[in-house]
């Protein structure tokens, strides 16, 4: 008892570790797999809402510059600053008086605006809205003044930027220098709007539909407009970053998670900073990361009861097994069942590889059927297989067992038939072989020259005439074979597929060796129509003497010593039976019952012209039975339902019904319906349909003529009618089967 427990222990370790290499470990890899597909997802949609919230946010800080800019153009274009600024000595101290209150107004009516100034150059005075007038030189904000060297000598130049005014305790301004006039080709002045930088970050903010987390904005020396945040350095961003590009990085800042994304905007250089909180993500990774350890445990758990179930319920039958081959193999040693049976099979597969050469007919088979075998490789193990070729050249040669008797006997005679085959190409003609079928034995035939030639030809036609005169004296077969041209190893395929097109053609060769030649495919080829007519005449004659006589002068003529291409021949005797079973189509016949006993892939089953003849005639003498036994069908018909098919046919143009076809003969409808159904094997409204729709199909080929004009001719009254009808018997619409009626012609 304990040393099952130690067996099946030691079996559930090997299937333990099978499960981990084949199930866990691929497992483990999808689930690390899916948890970095929803970490890369997550990052990336809070990348690009941080991303969509900055373009937002500079798109509204571009529309605010551009309103402040608008506000100080429009300022500057009023006509007291630029006849102040073009005529600065002209002005009395009430027209200055009068341009104060003016700019004060600008700065009464919005609520953005803390102060605004206007340095006149010509005369070196500066007027504020709130002072009054100021020399240059005693005014108390002159050192930005005289700093604004560029906006004061280049035209339409500004300056923006965030400051201290000196009289304000340091209190931070966003002030706005612009060029004034700015259609004067020199500026005349300065115009200075000093906004509080409070105000504007509140009023940039309000124009956020909504917000994602804190914002600071910088103004285009990389100074805070907005307040700090405490454990990020918003100016070393600033200074990094190029204008009109984004940057992104997660960052800790105090006791949270931030991705902060920063933005330079490319016209006023102005500095976008938005925080976006990690806690969504982190969250969303770490249900992932739980899921993940879920199933993995679930898998594990489930593994290891698998693992030991398997491993308790295959002991038994193993152990069963080894007991009964403890008395056929000597493994030497004490083996647990499962590495005995494991020797036990690798000696008996040993013993079989000595005594049966298998491998050798799977080569073979591999190299007829597969273009993909390396020469050098198949070469290699031709060799281990105990085969050696001696030269670079082949032929494909298969014997076809011609004897047809019932299944058993063909199988044993097939193997006596290919030991016979290698027996003798063993005498003296390297060759490796195999079975291809019920019927066929394929050999490679190692020859010595690159082109078949007579004295080659010679001697595979006496190897292969041994082989049928022993075929015949032994076990009383007959067989024939075809013979490829000459290929490398690397190509035998081909002629293999060569030989199997011989195959499909050997009703038309005149021997029972027959070597692969060359067809010429110019022939002038004349198909033999007359033969086609007089053939199809004699069917519907039902005269089979006629039918028989065309066919065999047929033969004679076209068959008999041809010049033409075997396929040519195979098509011609095609395109004569499927000129028949359509011409019997057109007569009106059906032909359903017909096409089980009509099989034209018979034609390659033919082993020379007598049954390829021998097959035509019989398929023509079935068509014409089958003719015979409608006609008779007809014949049988009794009075009351010839007069009824004939009233059908000579009144289908007109609306009647089956009432009317009965009233005609002096019968109730239902007496005609079921006299008719079991003399005909259809009720009379089906074959006055059916006669209808083939009169249709006659007309429908005349492109000219309507679907309308048809339908009144064949006594319909609806043309959605008609057409239902005709898909449900014809399994197509008129429309389309005009279409296909011309294609043809």
């Amino acid at each position: 008892m304990f040393r099952k427990r130690k067996e099946v222990k030691f079996v559930f370790h090997k299937h333990l570790l099978l499960f981990l290499i084949t199930i866990l470990i691929p497992t483990l890899l999808l689930l690390s797999f899916q948890v970095y597909r929803i970490q890369h997802d997550a990052r990336g949609q809070l990348e690009n809402a941080s991303h969509t919230y900055l373009d937002r946010s500079s798109r509204n800080l571009d529309i605010l510059l551009d309103q402040m800019n608008q506000m100080v153009l429009q300022i500057s274009l009023s006509p007291s600053v630029l006849d102040l600024l073009k005529h600065p000595f002209d002005q009395t101290a009430y027209d200055y008086a009068q341009t104060k209150e003016q700019l004060r107004s600008w700065t009464v009516i919005n609520p953005l605006f803390h102060s605004l100034y206007l340095d006149i150059l010509q005369n070196r005075k500066v007027l504020t809205t709130n002072e009054g007038i100021y020399d240059e030189a005693d005014f108390y904000d002159k050192a930005f003044l005289q700093g604004l060297n560029t906006v004061s000598t280049s035209k339409s130049s500004s300056w923006i930027g965030l400051r201290s005014l000196p009289n304000e305790d340091g209190r931070g301004i966003l002030t706005f220098a612009r060029s004034v006039p700015p259609v004067q080709s020199t500026p005349l002045g300065v115009l200075v709007l000093n906004v509080q930088k409070d105000v504007f970050y509140n009023t940039w903010m309000n124009l956020q539909k909504e917000q994602a987390g804190p914002m600071i904005l910088l103004d285009p020396e990389g100074r805070m407009i907005s307040g700090p945040i405490q454990g990020l350095d918003a100016e070393k961003i600033a200074d990094s970053l190029q204008a009109g590009t984004v940057k992104s990085d997660r960052r800790t800042i105090g006791d949270e998670d931030y991705l902060v994304s920063a933005y330079k905007l490319p016209a006023s250089g102005f500095v976008i900073i938005q925080l976006s909180p990690f806690a969504a993500y982190d969250k969303q990774v770490a249900a992932a990361f739980k899921q993940a350890a879920l199933i993995l445990l679930v898998v594990t758990a489930a593994g290891v009861g698998v693992s030991y179930y398997f491993a308790s319920m295959l002991y038994t039958p193993w152990k069963r097994l080894a007991d009964r081959l403890k008395g056929f193999v000597f493994t030497g040693e004490s083996r647990d069942p499962y590495t005995f049976v494991n020797y036990a099979i690798h000696d008996l597969l040993a013993v079989i590889r000595k005594n049966e050469p298998i491998v050798r007919y799977q080569l073979v088979h591999e190299l007829l059927h597969d273009h993909r075998v390396e020469s050098s490789d198949i070469t290699i193990r031709f060799r281990e297989a105990g085969i050696q070729f001696v030269y670079p050249n082949f032929v494909v040669l298969v014997m076809i067992d011609e004897s047809l008797d019932h299944q058993g006997k063909i199988a044993n005679q097939l193997l006596y038939l290919y030991s016979l085959a290698e027996d003798t190409f063993g005498l003296g003609i390297p060759s490796a072989g195999t079975i291809l079928d019920r019927q066929k034995i394929g050999f490679i035939v190692n020859v010595e020259y690159e082109e078949m030639d007579e004295f080659q030809m010679a001697r595979l036609e006496d190897v292969c005439r041994s082989i049928q005169q022993l075929a015949r004296d032994r076990i009383d077969a007959t067989v024939s074979f075809c013979i490829s041209s000459v290929y490398p190893l690397d190509q035998l395929h081909e002629g293999f597929e060569q030989v199997k097109r011989m195959i499909a053609y050997k009703a038309f060769m005149e021997t029972d060796i027959y070597f692969s030649k060359p067809m010429d495919e110019n022939v002038h080829y004349q198909y033999p129509a007359v033969y086609q007519k007089l053939i199809m005449n004699a069917i519907l004659s039902t005269d089979r003497d006629a039918a028989e006589s065309y066919i065999t002068e047929m033969f004679d003529r076209y068959l008999e010593n041809s010049v033409y291409p075997y396929p040519k021949l195979l098509q011609t005797i095609l395109v004569l039976m499927s000129h028949v079973i359509s011409s019997l189509v057109q007569e009106g016949f059906d032909i359903g019952p017909l096409m089980n006993e009509i099989d034209l892939l018979q034609l390659q089953h033919c082993q020379n012209r007598d049954e390829l003849r021998q097959l035509l005639v019989s398929q023509t003498d079935h068509v014409i039975l089958y003719l015979e036994t409608l006609r008779r069908r007809d014949d049988d018909y009794g009075a009351i339902v010839h007069q009824a098919i004939s009233f059908i046919e000579n009144h289908y143009a007109e609306n009647i019904s089956i009432s009317d076809v009965a009233s005609s003969l002096g019968i109730s409808a239902s007496y005609l319906s079921r006299l008719f159904k079991a003399e005909v094997g259809k009720r009379p409204q089906e074959y006055l349909t059916e006669y209808r729709l083939k009169i249709s199909k006659t007309l429908l080929k005349d492109h000219r003529k309507t679907l309308q004009q048809i339908i009144e001719q064949i006594g319909y009254n609806d043309v959605h009618t008609y057409i239902r009808s005709f898909k449900k018997f014809e399994g197509t619409t008129p429309g389309e089967y005009r279409k296909r009626s011309m294609d043809h012609s």
